[in-house]
């Protein structure tokens, strides 16, 4: 479950992420992620993932949803506005932003390589054909954005 939600793009972990919190009282790991609510159906988009993952990891995580009643497009000016001050959330996804986007964000330490994750868990790893997996590495083998699984 835990690899599912982190099929999505993960951000702002090469900086220090003061959204990402817990405390001593409560020793709940929250992890800020924003999803979209579909403007057509008003239904929260990854809801069910959500609910799944707070169930398995109560406790010890919690995803802490900002749900935006937005568009892809705005979604995506939100994520650079927000880049500029500092405040992604710890996870987004991937809402097929510009290549240099993705290069700032890489160039700026913003993106965390997802690679040792995936290729020490063979459950996770084995849920994604190989060529596509490869098609998403840098050159160094590195993996900052991820396919959903197809297998």
């Amino acid at each position: 479950m835990l690899g599912t939600l982190f099929v999505l793009l993960a951000a702002g972990c090469g900086r220090s992420n003061p959204k990402i919190t817990h405390t001593q009282k409560d020793q709940t790991v929250k992890i800020p992620i924003t999803f979209l609510i579909d403007a057509a159906t008003g239904k929260r988009e990854n809801e069910d993932l959500v609910r799944a993952f707070n169930e398995a990891y109560e406790g010890i995580y919690e995803a802490d949803v900002e749900w935006l009643a937005i568009t892809a497009g705005e979604y995506r000016s939100n994520l650079k506005r927000w880049n500029v001050a500092d405040e992604l959330p710890a996870i987004i996804t991937d809402v097929c932003f510009s290549p240099a986007f993705y290069e700032l964000m890489l160039a700026d330490g913003r993106l965390v390589d997802l690679a040792p994750f995936i290729d020490e868990d063979p459950e996770w790893k084995d849920a994604f054909e190989k060529d596509v997996l490869d098609t998403c590495r840098e050159e160094d083998a590195s993996l900052y954005i991820c396919p959903t699984a197809s297998n």
